[in-house]
C-alpha cells in the first residue's frame, strides 16, 4: 500500500496538480474488501475461487470484480447512481473534454435504456492518426523498432517502410472487424479475407461502430452487471473479454439493444503504450503471448456470436441462466454441445490463421507466426480447449453470480466508507 501512495505522489508531482483541492485516490486492498471477503465466506468458502481462474490463476481481467462492486454498490444509493463510474487505464490521459462528452451522452442514454454499455476511443488529441495507439487491437509489428506514438513517418509519403506499414496494418485492423471486433469503419480486406467470403457464401459485416474500449472510458450500467459478472476467473488472457464480448454478449442474449451507442467518436483519450518507443523485446512478446490472446478473443467472439450474430449454444446456454429459464447447469447439455462449439472455434481459428497469411502481409511477423502454427496442429486443439474451458468457468461464475450480487448489497455503508463517498464530496 506504501507503494502505491508513493506512486500517487509522484504522479500528482508529474501533474502538477494543485494542492488545495486534489483528486481523491482510494486504493482499494484486502483491508478495503474484508467485509465483503467474510460475507462471500459466510455464504461458502468455494466462492472465493471464482474470484480468480482455475487453480489460483489471477489475470489482469481478475481485479474487474472490485469494479463490479463499486458498479453495483454506488449504483443501487440515489445520491451516487446519478454519477457514473468511468474506468480508464493508467497509460491513457485523461482528458476533460472527453469525460465531459462521455458525461453527456451519460445524462442521454440513462433516459433511454435501462440496460447500456459504452466507452470513448483512443486518439491523439491534435487529431493525427497513430496507428499503434489508436485501437484496441495492437500492430506495432508492422512498423520499425524505435517508432513512437505520434511519429511523423507515419504521414511520409516517401519512408517505404512505414507506407508499407500503415497499409498492412490498416488491412490487418478491416480483416479484424469480420474476425472479432471493429477496429475501422472504412478499409480494404485481405485477398484471403475476401476468398474466406467468397468461398463460404459469406457477406461482409455492416460495420456498426468501432468496438467499445475499456480503458477509454467505459460505462456500463448497473444491471449490465447484475444481469453478467464480468469475465474475471478465466484462467487465460483474451482480449476483449471485458469490454467488447461483454457487450456483444449482453447484446446476444437480449440486454443491449444492438443500435444503442457504443463508441463516443468525440471522447478521445490518448494512450502512449511504447513511451520509449518499439522494441524487439515489444516484437518477442507479440510472438509469445499477444498472438494468442488475440485469436482467443476472436474464437470467444465466435463462441459468443457465431457467424450470423445470432444465439449459439454456449450463449443460448447463458442466455437460460441469466434469464432463469434455468436454475441449473445443464451438464448433459453442456457435453452433447462440446461438439458444435468446438466447430466454431476450429472455424473461427483457421480463417484467422488463413487471413494473416495473406500475401499482403508477406514477411511480417504475424504472417510468420500464422505459418509456423497453421503446421502445428496441437496449437489448434489447445488453445480451442482453452477457449472452451474458460467459457465454462465463466458459465461457472454465472450460476453462483446472483449470491455475490446479494452479498453486495448487503454490505453498510457504515462498515465501508470508502465505497459509498460522494465522488466530488
Amino acid at each position: 500500500m506504501q507503494v502505491l501512495r508513493e506512486a500517487e505522489e509522484l504522479a500528482r508531482a508529474d501533474l502538477k496538480m494543485p494542492k488545495p483541492h486534489p483528486p481523491k485516490f482510494h486504493f482499494i486492498g484486502l483491508s478495503e474488501l474484508v467485509d465483503l471477503l467474510n460475507k462471500l465466506v459466510e455464504i461458502s468458502p468455494s466462492m472465493l475461487h471464482y474470484l480468480c481462474g482455475d487453480k489460483g490463476v489471477f489475470t489482469y481481467d481478475s481485479p474487474k470484480f472490485v469494479e463490479a462492486v463499486i458498479r453495483l454498490a454506488r449504483g443501487d444509493i440515489p445520491r451516487l447512481a446519478c454519477h457514473p463510474i468511468i474506468r480508464v487505464d493508467d497509460d491513457a490521459t485523461v482528458q476533460a473534454p472527453a469525460i465531459d462528452k462521455l458525461l453527456n451522452v451519460f445524462s442521454g442514454i440513462t433516459q433511454q435504456y435501462a440496460v447500456y454499455f459504452l466507452s470513448g476511443r483512443y486518439g491523439r488529441s491534435d487529431g493525427e492518426y497513430d496507428p499503434m495507439n489508436d485501437h484496441a487491437v495492437r500492430v506495432h509489428w508492422f512498423y520499425p523498432p524505435g517508432t513512437r506514438a505520434g511519429d511523423p513517418r507515419f504521414h511520409d509519403a516517401k519512408d517505404e517502410a512505414f507506407v508499407r506499414g500503415n497499409k498492412q496494418s490498416r488491412m490487418f485492423l478491416a480483416d479484424m472487424g469480420e474476425l472479432g471486433a471493429v477496429e475501422i469503419l472504412e478499409g480494404q480486406l485481405s485477398r484471403h479475407m475476401r476468398d474466406w467470403l467468397k468461398k463460404h457464401n459469406v457477406g461482409e459485416h455492416e460495420n456498426k461502430e468501432p468496438q467499445v474500449i475499456s480503458g477509454a472510458g467505459l460505462i456500463l450500467s448497473r444491471r449490465a452487471i447484475v444481469f453478467l459478472p464480468p469475465f474475471m476467473n478465466l484462467q487465460k488472457l483474451t482480449v476483449w473479454v471485458d469490454d467488447h464480448l461483454k457487450r456483444r454478449l449482453h447484446e446476444t442474449i437480449g440486454d443491449v439493444v444492438t443500435t444503442s451507442q457504443e463508441s463516443v467518436k468525440g471522447a478521445v483519450l490518448q494512450q502512449d503504450r511504447h513511451p520509449g518507443g518499439t522494441s524487439v523485446e515489444d516484437a518477442k512478446r507479440a510472438e509469445s503471448d499477444y498472438f494468442d490472446r488475440l485469436v482467443r478473443g476472436c474464437m470467444l467472439d465466435a463462441l459468443i456470436t457465431g457467424r450470423a450474430r445470432e444465439l449459439t449454444p454456449y450463449s443460448q446456454a447463458i442466455k437460460d441462466m441469466a434469464w432463469y429459464k434455468r436454475n441449473a447447469i445443464d451438464a448433459p447439455a453442456w457435453e452433447e454441445n462440446k461438439p458444435a462449439m468446438r466447430r466454431l472455434l476450429e472455424v473461427r481459428y483457421d480463417q484467422v490463421l488463413h487471413c494473416w497469411m495473406s500475401p499482403e502481409f508477406n514477411h511480417t511477423l504475424s504472417y510468420q507466426w500464422a505459418k509456423s502454427k497453421q503446421t502445428t496442429h496441437s496449437h489448434k486443439t489447445d488453445l480451442c480447449e482453452q477457449v472452451l474451458r474458460d467459457a465454462e468457468s465463466y458459465l461457472n461464475l454465472l450460476y453462483r453470480w446472483p449470491a455475490f450480487v446479494r452479498a453486495i448489497e448487503r454490505l453498510r455503508p457504515s462498515d465501508n466508507d470508502w465505497l459509498y463517498e460522494r465522488a466530488d464530496g
